[in-house]
């Protein structure tokens, strides 16, 4: 179990299986994972970044109300340190978040994400964003995530704009 200053996050556990996840359960006895899941298609498998791409996904796993979860501000700090602690197991990692559609609201997620990255990045981390567009006209917001002192920085935001726009060409 892990907990960073403990009065003001939720503790969290590492879930062991194939992917890193952490999950915590709130004071209203909501459960959440906070998942790093490999990506190295992003960029192309045979990309010397591939081994260090994940996308980050931020899923409620047990609510048994029948209400969305309410705001919770130590929900956001926890998944913040979550964030950071994972940074911190290499440096040379880069996230991808991709907003989750499946309920159409994903704008409303990518507000929210950006008002938590807003508060919580500090200096250290720099996010690019892109909406990526289907045939019908959905938008589908991505962020590419990673340490401003990255020494790959310039090449990946590169790459991820170069992917995101060859995406929009097709």
């Amino acid at each position: 179990m892990h907990s960073e200053e403990s009065l003001s996050v939720y503790s969290f556990d590492e879930i062991a299986g194939p992917v890193t996840a952490y999950s915590f359960e709130t004071t209203q006895a909501i459960v959440y994972t906070i998942a790093f899941i490999p990506t190295p298609y992003l960029l192309g498998e045979d990309s010397v970044f591939a081994p260090h791409i994940y996308e980050l996904a931020i899923k409620v796993s047990q609510n048994d109300t029948t209400k969305r979860p309410p705001f919770d501000r130590l929900t956001a700090r926890t998944v913040a340190v979550i964030f950071d602690y994972f940074y911190r197991r290499n440096g040379l990692t880069v996230i991808l978040y991709i907003c989750d559609s499946s309920d159409n609201r994903q704008l409303l997620r990518k507000s929210a994400f950006n008002r938590w990255f807003r508060d919580f990045k500090g200096q250290e981390y720099v996010k690019i964003d892109e909406e990526l567009a289907d045939t019908k006209g959905d938008i589908y917001p991505v962020s590419l995530i990673l340490k401003d002192n990255h020494p790959h920085k310039i090449q990946l935001v590169e790459a991820f704009l170069r992917t995101t726009l060859e995406y929009r060409d097709k």
